[in-house]
C-alpha cells in the first residue's frame, strides 16, 4: 500500500493543488498575445499565427523565399505543413525561373 501512494505522490508532484487552482486572481486583464502583436504590426491574429507556425516547421529555403518576398505567408504556411525536403523542392520549382533569368 505504500509504493501506491509514493506513486500517487509521485504522479501529482509539481502539480497545483485544487486550493491554488481556485484561488487565481481572475480580475488581471487577459491579454490575447497574437492579437497585441497583430495590433502593433498592424497585419491580422491569423497572420501572426501563420507566421509563429511557418518560423517553427519552414525549411531554410522556404524561409528564405519569404524573407525575399517570392512566397506570400498564405501559400507559407500551407507549404511548411509538407516534409522539409518537399518544401525545398516546390519552393526551387516556383523560384526556379525568377533565378534562371536573373
Amino acid at each position: 500500500m505504500a509504493l501506491l501512494g509514493e506513486a500517487k505522490r509521485k504522479a501529482t508532484e509539481g502539480r497545483p493543488s485544487k486550493e491554488t487552482v481556485i484561488n487565481i486572481d481572475n480580475s488581471l486583464p487577459k491579454h490575447n498575445t497574437q492579437k497585441d502583436i497583430a495590433k502593433t504590426a498592424g497585419v491580422s491574429a491569423g497572420n501572426v499565427y501563420k507566421v509563429e507556425k511557418i518560423l517553427e516547421q519552414a525549411s531554410h529555403e522556404l524561409l528564405t523565399a519569404v524573407r525575399a518576398g517570392e512566397v506570400t505567408i498564405n501559400l507559407a504556411s500551407q507549404l511548411a505543413t509538407l516534409p522539409k525536403a518537399k518544401q525545398a523542392e516546390v519552393i526551387l520549382i516556383c523560384t526556379f525561373p525568377r533565378h534562371f533569368l536573373n
